[in-house]
């Protein structure tokens, strides 16, 4: 457990039954997970669903292997040290639950340790974008995994 996760995101009852990001967002909300599988892929076309998850508070969406993280400048119970231990272990299929930024740093621990092959995270945005925060779920998350 981390500071970080209990001090600004509380801890949520059960984590298995949520459905948004308000709530702990480890379940599907509706909308595509990933924006790969759109049969139109366009600025235009990922804008507008990035906003309808957005709305529905799913503020993580793939887009094949890549993480969109929006900032919603509200806190959410979704870095909680249940949610962390969820995305542990590989034991859930991509399509299987929501995109997290902790299942994206348990996929790199995995292949560093299966393959040797080292691992990158890029994490941009504007300033007041999350990087920084960011950045410290996926060290939290691989540090866990150690």
């Amino acid at each position: 457990m981390s500071a970080i996760d209990l001090d600004l995101y509380g801890d949520p009852a059960d984590p298995t039954t949520f459905t948004s990001a308000q709530d702990g967002g480890m379940e599907k909300v509706g909308g595509l997970d990933n924006l790969a599988e759109m049969s139109a892929l366009t600025r235009d076309s990922i804008l507008e669903e990035l906003k309808n998850r957005y709305n529905k508070d799913a503020i993580q969406t793939y887009v094949g292997d890549i993480l969109i993280v929006l900032n919603p400048y509200i806190r959410f119970k979704i870095y909680t040290p249940e949610i962390q231990k969820f995305y542990m272990g590989g034991k859930h299929a991509k399509d299987e639950v929501a995109p997290h930024v902790f299942r994206m740093a348990d996929v790199a621990y995995c292949r560093i340790t299966s393959t040797g092959v080292n691992q990158t995270f890029v994490i941009s945005g504007e300033s007041g974008a999350g990087k920084t925060v960011t950045t410290k779920f996926v060290i939290a998350q691989v540090m866990e995994l150690c």
